[in-house]
């Protein structure tokens, strides 16, 4: 006998139907799954790469930074010890470099340029400097050398020849500079430490005011007066060069037969100032005198060396180095 089958056909279709559904919905999860998964794992991993990446710039760029300051540390450990050996080639020489560019630069006009400068030797009698300048004319360069000339501190002056510089028009040209007079001057510290000049080690102060220092030779070997070295400060709304013109307009009218061998420009302190050469007539001895005159903060400053011709025309090399001396602190 037959079994008969009571359960509805719509409720096993129903079933069925279900159960597809339910194979469906895992199917579309699984596969949602794989997709998220194909997605968020690459991703994850590329942001890991990308992390390890940026930990490893960062590890380079701080080696880097170690190797440039090792570079650098390196760079500046070279360059002290370049400087070690210089300054041990410095003290070994009898010769002071700082002085000799101090005179360099004090008999420099404006517009003259050191561009190289070689300091060689290893004494006061055998030192050699060697400049390579440019200047703006040939005149420049002629007021350049007699300035080196009247300073009196290079005993012997070389200059090679003159050609015109390519890129500005001026004049480049050569000198070289050797062996150093060595005066062993005293220095003269005044009026509070604002001034300094070099003077003949035994002479005296004969007078120290205010406004006027005197220094002079103890004695004289003629029936003219001791040499001496004064210097002056006044009060001027003149600048230098005016002032200059002033004093010698002055000096004319008081001194008898007085006569300007000669004036220039030079450079003192750093300044602008007037050299003048004048003579004149004092109890028929014959006088001559080197005036040195700069003008800074509304006062002017008249430094003096007076002699009797005849010893003036011997010493002159010292007069000027006495007169180049002079400096305002």
């Amino acid at each position: 006998m037959k079994d008969l089958n009571l359960i509805p056909a719509n409720y096993v279709f129903e079933k069925k139907s279900k159960h597809k559904k339910a194979l469906l919905s895992i199917l579309i999860v699984l596969i949602a799954i794989v997709f998220v998964s194909a997605y968020i794992f690459p991703t994850l991993y590329e942001n890991n790469l990308k992390n390890e990446k940026a930990v490893l710039i960062d590890e380079v760029a701080k080696t880097n930074i170690y190797v440039t300051e090792v570079k650098e540390f390196n760079t500046l450990k070279q360059a002290v010890e370049a400087r070690e050996k210089e300054g041990i080639s410095l003290a070994q020489r009898q010769f002071s470099s700082l002085e000799i560019m101090n005179a360099i630069e004090n008999a420099s006009p404006e517009k003259v340029f050191v561009q190289k400068m070689d300091i060689s030797g290893d004494s006061e009698s055998n030192v050699k400097v060697s400049l390579s300048c440019i200047a703006e004319n040939e005149e420049t360069i002629a007021y350049f050398i007699k300035n080196i000339k009247d300073d009196a501190y290079f005993k012997k002056i070389g200059m090679s020849t003159i050609t015109k510089n390519q890129e500005n028009n001026g004049r480049a040209f050569d000198l070289v500079l050797e062996g150093v007079n060595n005066d062993n001057l005293t220095k003269y510290y005044g009026w509070d430490q604002t001034i300094s000049i070099g003077y003949i080690p035994d002479w005296v102060i004969s007078e120290e005011k205010d406004n006027r220092v005197l220094l002079s030779a103890k004695n004289s070997l003629t029936n003219a007066e001791p040499a001496s070295l004064e210097i002056l400060r006044e009060n001027t709304e003149l600048q230098v060069k005016a002032f200059a013109d002033e004093r010698q307009s002055g000096l004319r009218r008081l001194l008898k037969n007085y006569k300007l061998e000669y004036s220039s420009q030079t450079r003192n302190s750093k300044l602008d100032a007037i050299k003048s050469v004048y003579s004149y007539e004092d109890n028929n001895i014959k006088y001559t005198c080197s005036e040195l005159c700069v003008v800074k903060d509304g006062k002017c400053y008249i430094v003096t060396y007076k002699c009797d011709s005849v010893s003036f025309t011997n010493t002159e090399q010292i007069i000027n180095r006495i007169i180049k001396s002079f400096n305002i602190n």
